[in-house]
């Protein structure tokens, strides 16, 4: 699988007729226009690192500098504080693909794009495929997963489980115990 990279692409697409009226679902039953130069495409072709591109209206690519930090806490992972660096133009000559999944109500709808940019000036860009297919395998493997993290998370609430936990608490400290106990007497019993 490996990394990728994010693509905005505010340049007009050369869209198929089919996807150009489609609604983005914000809301349960609140439609609007899906507005592709937010739609967030992926792509290979660039240093795999998450780094997030555009592609502007006038066919400029820039990259979004992005500033992290690593913060210490009191917990075992450290937190990450991204600061926005602002952007840089990207000199990148070549093809660059980028692609994106957009799911409707009753399709799937795999769409992927070719650029092809000289000295950061994108030259050309073609639709390079689109696939439309059925999802309803999809959305019934969703709500299999759904329900069983809401019966999981139920049963988690549950009073029983919480007695359940804490005496599996208490024997695994007095198993530990046990367990320190026969290392330090073989330690002290064994002859070398």
């Amino acid at each position: 699988m490996g990394m990728f990279d994010y693509v905005y692409c505010e340049h007009p697409l050369p869209l198929p007729e089919e996807v150009k009226d489609f609604k983005a679902d914000f809301k349960e039953g609140v439609e609007a226009p899906l507005d592709w130069s937010k739609f967030e495409f992926q792509s290979k072709d660039f240093a795999g690192l998450l780094e997030k591109y555009t592609i502007e209206e006038d066919g400029q690519i820039y990259k979004e500098i992005i500033e992290r930090e690593i913060v210490g806490n009191e917990s075992d992972f450290p937190d990450i504080i991204e600061k926005s660096g602002g952007i840089e133009k990207v000199e990148h000559t070549g093809e660059v693909y980028f692609y994106g999944l957009h799911m409707d109500k009753k399709y799937d709808h795999w769409i992927e794009f070719k650029a092809l940019f000289w000295k950061g000036d994108l030259k050309e860009i073609y639709l390079e495929e689109y696939k439309k297919e059925d999802n309803s395998r999809r959305v019934a493997s969703q709500e299999k997963i759904l329900k069983t993290v809401k019966e999981a998370q139920k049963k988690q609430s549950r009073w029983s489980q919480r007695i359940k936990s804490y005496y599996n608490l208490i024997v695994r400290f007095i198993a530990g115990c046990g367990i320190k106990l026969f290392w330090v007497l073989q330690r002290i019993f064994t002859v070398k």
